[in-house]
């Protein structure tokens, strides 16, 4: 009786083994996969987390609180945002346009540290005291990212005033 209970464990225990190893075997791919853009993945990263944090030391200095639902909801997009990447690049590595797809990703990295530098920039000038230093500083960037960078960039001018004007109506 202990022999046939002892067999039982020990297939149990390989059957374990073998989804364990087929589970980190898969996870070492896809990070191989996606090293590429690892670089892209990390400052994305950092960017969000400075972007939540001020936006919550922001929201907690104008009288607000934690919002678990604020939270996820930024969870939620940054998960979007990250599935996109990869996405991205393994749609171009599919198409056999490994560069280019390290180009969309660049591009759409790019894209995006602009909108947060301008949240980030903005939720700066929420956080410090008026009159002070820091705030001349943060709206003096807030000023420069969101009205005279606008203008270095093609297109971007055209979305900003083409989205103001969604927004209104």
């Amino acid at each position: 009786m202990d022999d046939v209970e002892g067999n039982e464990k020990n297939k149990k225990m390989s059957v374990m083994g073998e989804i364990k190893g087929f589970l980190i075997a898969s996870w070492v791919a896809l990070v191989s996969f996606f090293m590429p853009i690892g670089d892209f993945m990390m400052a994305m990263i950092v960017l969000f987390i400075v972007n939540f944090t001020f936006g919550l030391i922001a929201d907690i200095a104008n009288g607000g609180c934690w919002q678990n639902k604020k939270a996820l909801q930024f969870f939620g997009q940054s998960t979007v945002f990250f599935v996109l990447m990869l996405s991205v690049l393994t749609v171009g590595d599919k198409l056999h346009d490994h560069e280019g797809a390290i180009s969309g990703v660049k591009y759409l990295c790019s894209m995006a540290t602009y909108f947060f530098a301008v949240n980030i920039s903005r939720n700066w000038t929420m956080i410090a005291p008026r009159g002070s230093v820091w705030y001349k500083i943060a709206s003096f960037c807030y000023y420069v990212l969101s009205v005279q960078f606008v203008e270095k960039i093609p297109y971007l001018k055209k979305f900003i005033t083409d989205k103001g004007e969604d927004n209104k109506g």
